[in-house]
């Protein structure tokens, strides 16, 4: 697993200049977090509109817009705090639109060539999760791709810290976790052809894994 291109996270994290210091540190902390080393492959491969659930600030969709020219991205997200937070520096990073949107509410089908849910599926109950995943297809041209980036439930003690770390950054809500092969189960029984699950945790402590998936004809 390659490191990130460190060039463009820095023009990423420079984009929210302006910005708020907490909200600068903040976002530095979640580009260190996030393995984009190991997803660089599948982000440099995406084409087109691309779909970002509970994209935040957009800080990792800055990143991609860096390093890939092939996209734009439609970010959606629940928190009117960070919405407006990344309105306010948008003008450096035209490519990347973050808005305040329910996925399971749009009323779009086949509109974007890609989807990204990023550390998002685990802050959702396990009920829910089948229900934002069929929306994300929905939302699909058919070949569309899905990248799911989330945290295993192994091993433990990696776990464990990862309920620390959301503890401290997201509160005290619970959080769902569900295992490399049953989140590739559950995204294939919404409706998707899943093309590859990898583990990205060989080193530090945190069990990120990603299910690469397609929408069939």
């Amino acid at each position: 697993m390659t490191g990130p291109d460190l060039r463009a996270a820095r023009r990423a994290w420079a984009s929210y200049r302006g910005a708020p210091a907490s909200t600068r540190a903040f976002l530095a902390a979640r580009l260190a977090v996030v393995p984009l080393g190991g997803l660089d492959d599948e982000l440099r491969g995406l084409k087109g509109h691309v779909l970002s659930l509970g994209c935040g600030h957009g800080i990792v969709e800055r990143y991609l817009c860096e390093i890939n020219p092939d996209v734009t991205v439609d970010g959606l997200e629940l928190d009117a705090a960070r919405v407006e937070a990344a309105g306010k520096t948008a003008s450096a990073a035209p490519r990347v639109h973050v808005r305040a949107a329910d996925v399971t509410r749009l009323s779009v089908s086949g509109t974007h060539d890609a989807a990204l849910a990023v550390d998002v599926l685990h802050h959702v109950p396990l009920d829910a999760q089948e229900t934002i995943v069929a929306a994300l297809r929905d939302c699909l041209r058919v070949d569309g791709t899905l990248l799911v980036k989330d945290i295993d439930t192994a091993p433990a003690w990696k776990h464990r810290w990862n309920q620390v770390h959301d503890r401290l950054i997201a509160g005290p809500e619970k959080i769902h976790c569900r295992s490399a092969e049953a989140m590739a189960a559950l995204v294939a029984g919404a409706g998707f052809d899943v093309v590859g699950v990898r583990r990205l945790h060989r080193f530090g402590p945190y069990p990120h894994y990603v299910v690469h998936a397609r929408r069939p004809a």
